[in-house]
């Protein structure tokens, strides 16, 4: 028998994790299952972020992808 609420309840935490710290910091923020693309200020900005969202639970850690030499960054497997 499955537990079909488990990816909502998951998604919902993620979200409450990531909204604590993203809404005020961000200039763009979206988010798609396990996908979370983010634009802020400066450098600094984006690694404080980072280091503060690590932070939130020690089970969870996020990863960070930057753009590649021609400016393009991979989300939803999608050069933007």
């Amino acid at each position: 028998m499955r537990n079909h609420i488990a990816p909502i309840l998951a998604i919902a935490f993620m979200y409450s994790l990531e909204s604590r710290a993203l809404f005020c910091n961000s200039k763009v923020y979206m988010r798609y299952i396990d996908d979370t693309f983010i634009v802020v200020d400066s450098e600094e900005a984006l690694q404080s972020l980072f280091d503060h969202l690590n932070s939130q639970n020690e089970n969870i850690k996020f990863t960070m992808e930057r753009s590649n030499d021609q400016g393009w960054l991979a989300f939803l497997n999608t050069e933007v």
